[in-house]
């Protein structure tokens, strides 16, 4: 009882049990964790329940030099064979989490029959601190059979790998199975899926059976779990595939965002049952022109019907649309007075509903008032074409050097579900006159070049596209500095200030301005910004305290509540945490695609890699745009 410090610490030890152990930690006290297994073997934790501010139950593996393990009896060992059984957590930070050192390898842990009851992040894995002596990674983690109260703040799941070189794969063959989700969490961050970058993927992932808010018919997604922080994985499983179904379910209350505050309703509980489905819960409050956000929906090749469950309260309309508030309209539903106060099935036929889309459900009433409940809406008559072929949209391609163009394809059938493309350059030796990135080529020098794209579903499909390479323009190189932008917008986690115009901490421009203070969605916007002909790319002096995102958008909405809508991504640059110089000032560079002519240039920060979006990303001095003039015009630079 009140540890101050780590309570029960197995350090490389083989063949032991712990049962019916109880902890009952301060959770004032940090650093106060109940059991950590560290570089240990047959390892069975059973029948415990421990409360702490810190992590009841943890595996870590160190280095012979780490502070803590200085003096352990032996040589670092790897971690295998560790079981918590009947395990019961209640802490601020991680309930089970796996990884906090990761410096040998951990083998064959499981968590099973346990209950998370409050915490900060209720499952993670987490290889962090590890060393690339070792390269071994995790591998064959299981969690099974755990009942999940409180997802926590930081969303029920942290899968992260935060160290490079830790294995290759620094985690594989993560299985989760009978998981029973009553809150999903993720208010200040959402769950987690991530590896570190394309070197260092997660590999073989499956969610077998995976039950949230007393749902009978398991989650069939990561955007339906609250998964959105997400990349660099593979190998990813849902049991039971329900990817291709004709008829699919997504209930409401697993919406990813929305606007309002809507609350969730048990349906077995409420005042207004839905008998027809009394499992989960429904979505009230939701008032005039709110609208909810249902990330990564798949459409298929195409969708005939969206059908919604609604409890009328009030005339109103319900309008579906497509990646914004005012994207593309698919459909729409107008209820009358006549259909109030019983739940009700309503059919919407669906236009142009292909490919996988953010979902938008937005609710139109005249009165101020909530409209309707809501319980769940269907994807029906949902069909999948296979591709049969594919043909150039153009050819040849003519591209300017150090112009970034995307190469277009047409598919046979035109909405067939299988569109994946490996792209690559015919014959090699021709890579001096082209550069190409996933369907994005980009001049190197004046010639022509080949382009073979390749069906992932079928290498039998595949189309070729020339490419002739011109030296049409000269160009320009301007200078946009950072604090002149005509519109700021954002917060830090805490919801006070976030991006502002400050003094400039750059070796390179002493005492000048700049953008400081840049956290997750902050934005600059600047007006009237004029590409010429086209621009090449973009260079930005950015401060670099960790990895990070900026994209490059052209003329989008902002939205009453400051959120942005529609528009143009041009470019995306990440700075991956390799970078040398913490805090200083560099200059990254990334080509952009599709920038010609005047348009307004939004410029959107967020966390990318291990970063969280609690974490502040640093400072902007500057951006230059690489422009294309016609060939007549001098180099000039402003």
């Amino acid at each position: 009882k009140e540890g101050s410090f780590w309570s029960v610490v197995l350090a490389r030890s083989e063949n032991i049990t712990f049962r019916n152990y109880k902890q009952f930690n301060a959770m004032w006290i940090g650093e106060d964790d109940g059991i950590d297994v560290c570089e240990s073997k047959n390892v069975l934790i059973q029948h415990s329940i421990a409360i702490s501010l810190d992590d009841p139950y943890s595996t870590k593996t160190w280095e012979q030099a780490t502070d803590i393990s200085q003096k352990w009896y032996g040589t670092p060992q790897e971690l295998r064979n560790v079981t918590f059984d009947d395990c019961h957590a209640l802490t601020f930070c991680g309930a089970f989490k796996l990884g906090h050192g990761a410096m040998t390898p951990q083998y064959d842990v499981t968590v099973k029959n346990s209950v998370v009851h409050d915490c900060g992040r209720a499952l993670g894995v987490e290889p962090k601190y590890g060393d690339r002596k070792y390269k071994n990674g995790f591998h064959n983690v299981i969690f099974e059979n755990v009942d999940i109260e409180s997802g926590g703040e930081d969303g029920w799941l942290s899968v992260l790998v935060e160290s490079p070189g830790i294995g290759n794969p620094p985690l594989s063959n993560l299985v989760l199975k009978n998981i029973n989700i009553r809150n999903k969490g993720g208010w200040k961050r959402s769950s987690t899926l991530m590896g570190f970058d394309k070197n260092n993927q997660v590999e073989g992932v499956t969610f077998d059976h995976i039950y949230l808010y007393g749902n009978s018919e398991p989650a069939g997604s990561l955007a339906e779990l609250g998964i959105i922080n997400k990349g660099h994985y593979k190998n990813l499983k849902f049991l039971p595939d329900r990817s291709h179904d004709v008829i699919y379910r997504i209930e409401a209350e697993y919406y990813n965002s929305a606007t309002g505050s809507p609350a969730l309703v048990s349906n077995s509980t409420g005042n207004i049952i839905d008998v027809q489905n009394p499992k989960g819960c429904y979505v009230t409050n939701i008032l005039k022109d709110n609208y909810l956000i249902f990330n990564d929906v798949d459409f298929g090749s195409y969708t005939e019907t969206l059908r919604l469950r609604l409890y009328t309260l009030q005339a109103h309309s319900v309008e579906i649309r497509t990646d914004s508030p005012d994207g593309q309209l698919i459909g729409k539903l107008n209820i009358d007075e006549s259909r109030k106060n019983s739940w009700e099935d309503y059919d919407v036929a669906l236009s142009r509903a292909a490919g996988s889309h953010n979902l938008y459900v937005i609710f139109r009433t005249i009165s101020g008032s909530q409209p309707a409940y809501f319980n769940f809406f269907e994807l029906r008559n949902r069909k999948f074409l296979d591709i049969t072929g594919i043909s150039p949209e153009t050819s040849p391609v003519k591209v300017n050097i150090d112009e970034s163009i995307a190469l277009k394809v047409k598919y046979i059938p035109e909405n067939a579900y299988q569109k994946e493309l490996v792209w690559s350059i015919e014959p090699q030796a021709e890579t001096t006159v082209i550069g190409l990135t996933n369907g994005i080529i980009k001049g190197l020098k004046a010639g022509a070049a080949r382009v073979k794209a390749v069906s992932v579903y079928d290498s039998n499909i595949f189309t070729y596209i020339d490419i002739q390479v011109v030296d049409e323009y000269t160009r320009d190189i301007y200078r946009i500095e950072a604090e002149t932008a005509d519109i700021l917008f954002g917060k830090n986690y805490q919801h006070k200030e976030g991006i502002q115009k400050g003094a400039v901490n750059d070796s390179q421009d002493a005492g000048g301005q700049a953008l400081i203070n840049t956290w997750q969605n902050n934005y600059a916007v600047y007006k009237n910004i004029d590409f010429k002909e086209f621009t090449t790319s973009i260079k930005v002096r950015k401060e670099f305290p960790r990895t990070s995102k900026i994209e490059f958008w052209i003329d989008r909405t902002i939205e009453p509540n400051g959120s942005l809508s529609g528009g143009t991504l041009i470019g995306s640059l990440v700075m991956e945490n390799s970078m040398t110089g913490w805090g200083l000032y560099h200059d990254f560079e990334v080509p952009l695609v599709g920038a010609s002519g005047v348009h307004d240039l939004y410029v959107i920060f967020t966390a990318a890699g291990t970063t969280g979006t609690s974490q502040q990303f640093g400072g902007v001095n500057w951006f230059e745009l690489t422009r294309a003039l016609p060939s007549d015009f001098k180099m000039i630079k402003k």
